[in-house]
């Protein structure tokens, strides 16, 4: 693994981890704010934060190691509390106090250790507080200066997710903002993609937009708020659709119909309902080496219907159905019984029927 100046190991500073950063004090910063450990159950990692003063005097800081929360905007909470994808156990610093001269600079060292039933993805934070107060509660930590880290156990965990809620609403200039709710079920950090579409009274598209483009995360747990700016729309009736692939082998998907008159969102039905009643990732994963349910032996294994899977959601996601469509169809030939190919192989020649219809 490449090293940085500072932190040699598998803490890599993720830039598309978090909308933005969650902290900004004047004077005082640590590099990298925002860690992404993967390691194993049972490891320990260590790793070095880089502090520093900017001010004119000296500072004595307080390490605090407390638990994270997603919001819906995709902002965090603190919490001092134990929580069930929480690692502030896991966490320690080489320091409960350090101390910093004017224009200077500090290594802290850290180490993650992962108990051996960790699996999934899991976050905290590591924050540097004035020594002199005592008396913080937890919503002064998020004007504290230090690293949000997630950790994550590689090849463990579920991904589960729901697309709780669709709905069209106005921005703050002449156009529109499609937003959806994406409700992770599972125990690892997802990070949805997938497309937005609309669709006039004549059946015919508007607009294609891509959900997601700057990679953010929804944590387990969270239930987040993904926006995707809208052009203008003139007055009338719309269907809204979105697709939305979270790294599983289903799609999520929803529609609405909006109305729109006069720059305003007047009407709208079905967008705040769950989208996939059968849910995804309700069965459990076949394991790497078992051969594929159905299948003849040394037709196909179950890692190659498993990239057969990942290559048909790519291609719907991206509106080629029908490409999407013959690749659910071999799908099937090597698995007759897999249900999810069978399930998007039906919704991909609903939209392939639903665009020939439209195209006349």
């Amino acid at each position: 693994m490449k090293r940085t100046p500072y932190n040699s190991l598998t803490a890599i500073c993720c830039g598309a981890l978090f909308a933005a950063s969650a902290f900004a004090v004047p004077g005082l910063n640590v590099w990298p704010s925002k860690v992404e450990v993967s390691a194993a159950a049972g490891a320990v990692k260590t790793g070095v934060l880089a502090v520093q003063n900017q001010g004119v005097s000296t500072r004595t800081l307080r390490v605090l190691v407390v638990n994270c929360r997603m919001n819906r905007d995709g902002s965090l909470s603190y919490v001092e509390e134990d929580d069930p994808r929480g690692c502030r156990q896991w966490i320690k610093a080489s320091a409960r106090e350090i101390t910093i001269n004017p224009r200077a600079n500090h290594q802290l060292l850290y180490s993650v250790k992962l108990p051996r039933d960790a699996a999934g993805s899991y976050i905290a934070a590591l924050l540097l507080a004035d020594a002199a107060r005592q008396d913080l509660a937890s919503g002064d930590y998020r004007d504290l200066p230090g690293a949000i880290m997630l950790v994550t156990v590689p090849n463990s965990g579920a991904r589960a997710a729901d697309l709780a809620g669709l709905s069209l609403r106005r921005s703050d200039g002449e156009g529109y903002v499609a937003e959806l709710l994406v409700r992770n079920r599972g125990t690892l950090a997802l990070t949805p993609s997938g497309l937005v579409q609309v669709y006039g009274d004549d059946g015919a598209e508007k607009q294609r937009l891509t959900l997601n483009q700057g990679r953010e995360l929804v944590l387990p747990g969270a239930t987040r708020s993904l926006d995707v700016p809208i052009e203008r729309l003139e007055a009338g009736s719309y269907k809204m659709t979105a697709t939305v692939d979270y790294g599983s082998l289903e799609l999520l998907q929803g529609e609405t119909t909006v109305y729109v008159k006069g720059g305003e969102v007047l009407h709208q039905q079905g967008g705040e309902k769950r989208i996939d009643e059968t849910g995804p990732d309700r069965q459990q994963p076949a394991k790497a080496n078992a051969p594929a349910a159905g299948a003849k032996k040394g037709k196909a294994s179950q890692e190659d219907i498993a990239e057969l899977m990942r290559l048909g959601t790519s291609l719907y996601s991206s509106g080629d159905y029908a490409k999407a469509l013959g690749v659910w169809q071999r799908v099937l030939k090597a698995d007759p019984r897999n249900a999810a190919a069978k399930k998007n192989l039906e919704r991909t020649r609903q939209k392939l029927k639903a665009l020939k219809g439209a195209k006349g």
